[in-house]
């Protein structure tokens, strides 16, 4: 298991916080898999302090009409015990 740190933007930030948007369309430029844990930071030219942590459930490779190093992940909310574990990982990296 990973966990991804990226951005987003607002606009697709509101549709995931409304739970319109399951899915990111990503280069994949760090081998994401499923399982695998993204922190989506909301940007707008700076971060807002706003983010989520999603867990990747599939990864579609080879999609037709996308660049080959595109890749389009399947994403699920994650529940409270896995927010803080992705937290507490997180913390420890940072000392």
């Amino acid at each position: 298991m990973k966990i991804h740190e990226k951005k987003i933007n607002p606009q697709w930030f509101e549709l995931r916080i409304k739970g319109l948007k399951d899915w990111e369309i990503r280069i994949n430029d760090c081998d994401y898999q499923e399982g695998d844990y993204m922190i989506l930071s909301e940007y707008d030219n700076y971060y807002t302090g706003r983010y989520m942590i999603v867990m990747i459930t599939n990864v579609a490779k080879n999609v037709p009409h996308l660049p080959a190093d595109v890749v389009v992940l399947s994403t699920r909310d994650t529940v409270p015990v896995e927010r803080e574990r992705i937290l507490e990982e997180m913390a420890r990296r940072e000392i």
